[in-house]
């Protein structure tokens, strides 16, 4: 299995929220062997139309993963809720 992901370089996760216990598994299981990046996108429908991402860092634990900065040539503005 290592050398499969020996080449391995980046995982893209979206459609759904990425689990915090998702991102320590890869991280212990892949990113530990291959030195794999996680990185989390975002966008506001089940389709992955990605707007944001975030770089979920191999030392860090996370109890939720943020949704990010806005991909090139985007503006994300987050809104509270209950807001206009």
């Amino acid at each position: 299995m290592q050398a499969k992901l020996a080449t391995l370089r980046h995982v893209f996760a979206s459609g759904e929220a990425l689990p915090p216990q998702h991102v320590a598994r890869f991280q212990r299981l892949v990113s530990s062997l291959a030195g794999a990046k996680l990185v989390n996108l975002y966008g506001p429908t089940e389709a992955t139309v990605d707007v944001s991402y975030f770089d979920c860092e191999p030392d860090e634990e996370y109890a939720v993963i943020p949704i990010g900065k806005p991909i090139q040539n985007i503006r994300l503005y987050i809104v509270k809720e209950g807001t206009e």
